[in-house]
């Protein structure tokens, strides 16, 4: 595809950035909504997404183009916040589908999941805590988008304070979120789908506050550096030590003058004859 559309082809930037959406762009997203990918990973997606855009608009080294310059020359959103909108629909295609689907099985065993107690009379809904490194799951990756929501936002889009939500963590809020994808008083799902927008605003949002913090932490770090140069620099000339000055000793200390009294200490010494 380099030769055909990339290199000498008069092609607007539009048509390239379509063909790229219909050809690259689905290997990098195929499944993603059904991995539990860590913040590492999905970022090392986006370095790769940002790396392919700048190929298509033609910028090589030297040349360089940051970060929000990359997106919004080309006029694409980060391939992470696309990957939450890809989550939740897929999660709303389930809610939408039958209950004998193994999906939503597997839902339904997760979420009424019950662990029995020591004693054997209660049960209790925690789960068993493993030792090392947490495990990431599609579930808890659901929690933290959703919770990402402000709560009068969540319980807005969730049916008010009475049928309302304020998290993803049990069957009841399954069941809820079932309700809302299936509700079919709006044309085409609207409740649904405005709830995913909302989600995908806000992670879009968070994605941003945490790229000026980063551009910040940077800027900071450069003018450390900068101001830790100029230190170097503006170090004065070192001084010529002075001569050193013989120190004044009490006059205890100080030789007699004998000049005066030599020829009389000779005169006295001189032997009689």
């Amino acid at each position: 595809m380099t030769k055909i559309w990339l290199k000498g082809n008069p092609i607007s930037l539009k048509t390239k950035l379509r063909l790229y959406a219909v050809t690259v762009l689905p290997h990098l997203l195929y499944n993603i909504h059904t991995a539990a990918l860590t913040a590492a990973e999905v970022e090392r997606l986006n370095v790769a997404h940002r790396r392919h855009l700048r190929k298509v608009m033609g910028i090589y080294w030297p040349n360089v183009l940051g970060v929000r310059a990359t997106y919004a020359s080309s006029g694409v959103r980060p391939i992470s916040i696309d990957i939450v909108k890809r989550r939740w629909q897929f999660l709303g295609h389930i809610l939408r589908g039958s209950t004998l689907a193994p999906a939503y099985r597997s839902m339904e065993i997760y979420y009424k999941k019950r662990i029995p107690a020591e004693s054997n009379e209660q049960i209790t809904t925690a789960r068993i805590q493993y030792i090392g490194k947490p495990f990431r799951s599609i579930p808890q990756m659901l929690q933290e988008e959703f919770k990402g929501l402000s709560l009068a936002k969540r319980l807005e889009l969730t049916g008010g304070a009475l049928r309302g939500i304020t998290s993803v963590t049990e069957w009841k809020d399954i069941q809820r979120l079932r309700e809302i994808a299936n509700d079919v008083t709006e044309q085409h799902g609207g409740k649904w789908r405005t709830l995913v927008a909302a989600i995908v605003d806000q992670a879009e949002s968070d994605w941003k506050k945490s790229e000026r913090k980063r551009h910040r932490t940077r800027r900071q770090r450069r003018q450390k550096q900068q101001d830790r140069r100029d230190a170097r620099e503006a170090v004065p000339d070192p001084v010529e030590p002075a001569e050193p000055v013989a120190p004044v000793l009490w006059p205890i200390f100080q030789p007699r003058v004998r000049a005066a009294a030599e020829p009389a200490r000779r005169a006295r010494q001189a032997p009689i004859r």
